[in-house]
């Protein structure tokens, strides 16, 4: 058995696509025509005519002198070449009746006279031979009308025929990881029908169906000539007999001498139809799971496949008040990407039937950007279906090994980050601001919230349903709160008064507060929750990991505190980011001092101000404030620490 080699694989769901032409039904009403009939045909759009086309016609007639007659013949194109559009040589001689013609292209000898028993073959090996999709598919497609006429007086009309296509067409899109991969071949392969070979048919039919023969295939393989599959980006077409109903079919690829192994899930390819699979081949991806799993995977390097299990929420472990459910999504999309233009974060993403997102990251790094994953049952809210989970995809540079170890005044010793979460530098301007998040949220919003018209700053969202909204939700109960924040990663939820300014609960009072959100219910050091936005080995930390940033600790230089860390090291926080309004989502001027910035910790626990806020570590020109209370509806910093 020949070895297989499994690559990464982004096949998104078949697009059809109907190959569209004037067409006269079966049933379309009687026209009167003169004795001599100019003959006109149009293919569909994807398809042109060349200068040697020819039609076959056969030719049914009951006339008003009782004679019913059939003859068959062909009519030589005469203008239209290189267009879908075609005028062919005139029929003459009518006699007065009704009479009906069966149109095929091409016309083989071998079709035979009978058009109630057309005979055809399509190959189980095909070539595309031209860069060009339209001329491969023309020379295993075959074309079909009918036409009803009636000739009682002398108006000169024509006959149209609009051409269908018998079979179905699959395009496979594929981009290749670098222009000096080659494709030599393609077969597909389906383990219930015949795809390819002799067909039988009845052109006079209400519906023309082929019916296969006894030399049947259930394998067509597409070949390369002329290093027609060996550019970067490729279109390949294969004609194969129609799926009426849903089928799997598998997918080998030939590149550079190594099979590649593809499921594509199951799907009907209707007949005059064009399927478009998109299939990105990279090399195998990385598997984003294996030190485990998280809200927010790292990637950090270019034009790369990586993948995760979207069946697991967050980390998939169980903290106080809180245990993981397992996911069954059924598709995967980009949310939105911090980029200017499409695709700057991630290529392609898709979706496995075993619930593995892989994905590919652009041609540099250095953004952020949103993977969800849905129920796959579109509605009007949500054309995509409801979102089951989403996923912070950090594209970032950074070197793990740049983490800052600092020492609590109880000498536990905690491992910071040099830089905020979703930074993209430690540089205190835009690049090194990172992300904000509403406490115990899990998803991210971009570092400079929303205007205050709602609209969001920057980047791009790919379909508006799943969109940014700035103050549209308000809390509705603990429980409902967080589903509603798990359908709508991009609503930044608004907090109030009299929910103590938290995003989430069921009314004022400690006593209807999600403490539990990020692991640390009991205020201790706490655990990493399904809930924490930190990557892989990182968690947000614990008030405590703040508790030796003192002001005496430290300098303040350029909007950045500097603190004294371990080892000689310096940690640094900057001003620069700001914070979000706990109502509006849009960033807040400099406050008292200057520029302010707000730092999330898991700890419900301030130092003073109302119980029912979080801690935070607040930095600004001349003051810090270890545990600073902070209104959990507000959108802040995440410096995480490993776990």
């Amino acid at each position: 058995m020949k070895k297989r080699f499994f690559y990464g694989l982004i096949a998104s769901a078949s697009i059809a696509a109907t190959i569209s032409a004037c067409s006269n039904s079966d049933n379309s009403p009687v026209a009167p025509i003169n004795s001599e009939g100019r003959i006109e045909a149009q293919l569909p759009r994807e398809f042109k005519w060349n200068t040697n086309s020819k039609l076959g016609i056969y030719h049914s007639m009951s006339t008003e002198s009782g004679k019913n007659e059939l003859n068959h013949f062909t009519s030589k194109l005469i203008s239209g070449a290189e267009t879908n559009q075609a005028t062919f040589e005139s029929i003459s001689n009518f006699e007065k009746g009704t009479h009906t013609f069966n149109a095929l292209y091409p016309h083989l000898e071998s079709h035979g006279n009978d058009p109630k028993k057309i005979t055809i073959n399509l190959p189980s090996e095909q070539y595309q031979a031209e860069t060009s999709t339209n001329d491969n598919t023309a020379n295993y497609s075959f074309f079909y009308a009918t036409q009803k006429i009636s000739v009682n007086n002398t108006n000169n009309s024509p006959i149209n025929f609009g051409l269908k296509n018998l079979f179905s067409i699959l395009e496979f899109d594929f981009t290749l990881e670098s222009p000096d991969q080659k494709i030599s071949e393609i077969t597909i392969t389906s383990q219930n029908q015949n795809l390819a070979g002799d067909f039988t048919f009845d052109l006079t039919a209400d519906k023309v169906i082929p019916q296969i023969g006894s030399n049947s295939f259930k394998s067509i393989t597409l070949k390369s000539k002329n290093d027609a599959l060996n550019t970067k980006s490729i279109k390949a077409r294969i004609t194969i007999n129609p799926l009426l109903e849903k089928q799997p079919l598998k997918i080998l690829v030939q590149v550079d001498g190594k099979t590649l192994d593809f499921d594509i899930a199951p799907e009907a390819y209707l007949p005059n139809h064009i399927y478009n699979i998109p299939l990105v081949i990279f090399s195998p991806a990385e598997d984003l799971n294996k030190n485990g799993y998280a809200n927010s995977y790292i990637v950090n390097e270019a034009n790369k496949a990586y993948k995760f299990d979207a069946k697991v929420q967050g980390n998939g472990k169980a903290t106080s008040k809180i245990a993981p459910k397992k996911l069954t999504p059924k598709k995967a999309f980009v949310v939105w990407e911090s980029s200017k233009t499409e695709k700057g974060v991630i290529a392609n993403v898709s979706l496995d039937e075993n619930g593995i997102v892989t994905f590919i990251t652009s041609d540099k790094i250095g953004g952020n950007a949103l993977i969800a994953v849905t129920d796959g049952e579109p509605t009007d809210e949500f054309p995509l279906g409801t979102i089951l989970w989403s996923w912070h995809i950090w594209s970032t540079p950074y070197d793990v090994n740049k983490d800052i170890t600092v020492k609590s005044k109880a000498g536990d010793k905690f491992q910071f980050m040099a830089i905020n979460l979703g930074a993209l530098s430690v540089d205190p301007d835009k690049t090194g601001n990172g992300l904000k998040y509403q406490w115990g949220r899990k998803d991210p919003f971009l570092k400079d919230g929303f205007k205050l018209d709602g609209s969001e700053h920057e980047g791009i969202v790919y379909n508006p349903k799943y969109g940014w909204q700035a103050s549209t939700f308000t809390a509705n109960g603990k429980d409902s709160a967080i589903d509603e924040a798990i359908k709508f990663p991009t609503g930044y939820f608004r907090a109030t008064q009299g929910n103590d300014f938290d995003w989430s609960g069921n009314g004022a009072g400690i006593e209807n507060r999600n403490n539990q959100l990020w692991g640390n219910l009991e205020n201790n050091l706490g655990k990493k929750s399904i809930y924490d936005p930190c990557p892989i080995g990182y968690r947000v930390p614990p008030i405590e990991a703040f508790e030796s940033f003192e002001s005496e600790n430290g300098k303040f230089v350029n909007e950045d505190w500097e603190f004294n860390a371990e080892n000689g090291q310096k940690i640094t926080f900057s001003t620069e980011p700001s914070y979000l309004n706990y109502v509006t989502g849009a960033p807040v001027g400099p406050g008292r001092n200057g520029k302010e910035a707000y730092y999330w910790t898991s700890s419900t626990k301030p130092a003073y101000g109302s119980k029912s806020n979080a801690s935070s570590f607040l930095i600004e020109k001349g003051w810090i404030s270890v545990n600073q209370t902070g209104q959990r509806g507000m959108g802040a910093s995440i410096r995480c620490i490993r776990e």
